[in-house]
């Protein structure tokens, strides 16, 4: 894909996005019954979005210590195998790596000895999956992206 064809796919996708950040509600205990109402394709968007902001930002850690690992992997685990289903060659394997990497962090938090606080060995463990996604992240931000304006 081309600049020109990557800047019109991220900009309708972030028109996309916007009007669904805006219907977010106002408290964090409010999440689950919206994401509950809405329609599958927008509830595996803003998954996937909030993993891939919340890991870029601070790494899985961040996506776990915000509590986002806990709330989000049910869909994110449905959401990536579908995702991965839709496209081919290169983009698959981008797709398996982000569905590895997740994976990876979420049976790593399940077996800690509180999977609700973390040390810093167990936190250690998530910091050095964060250079793998990286390898990934901006490709794997056009393949959703793009995943989901054709679902449209």
């Amino acid at each position: 894909m081309n600049e020109a064809n990557a800047a019109i796919l991220e900009a309708q996708y972030n028109a996309y996005s916007t009007a669904l950040w805006h219907r977010l509600p106002d408290t964090r205990s409010q999440m689950p019954a919206f994401l509950d109402s809405l329609p599958q394709r927008d509830r595996h968007a803003l998954v996937l979005e909030v993993f891939d902001g919340q890991v870029c930002n601070g790494g899985f850690s961040q996506w776990e210590g915000n509590g986002y690992l806990a709330e989000d992997q049910d869909t994110l685990l449905l959401a990536l195998p579908r995702l991965k289903a839709s496209v081919q060659g290169e983009d698959a394997t981008v797709v398996a790596l982000v569905e590895e990497l997740a994976g990876l962090a979420i049976r790593h938090v399940a077996n800690c000895d509180d999977p609700r606080h973390l040390n810093d060995e167990e936190y250690e463990y998530l910091g050095g999956l964060d250079d793998r996604y990286y390898t990934v992240n901006e490709r794997f931000r056009t393949i959703y992206q793009g995943y989901f304006l054709a679902w449209a």
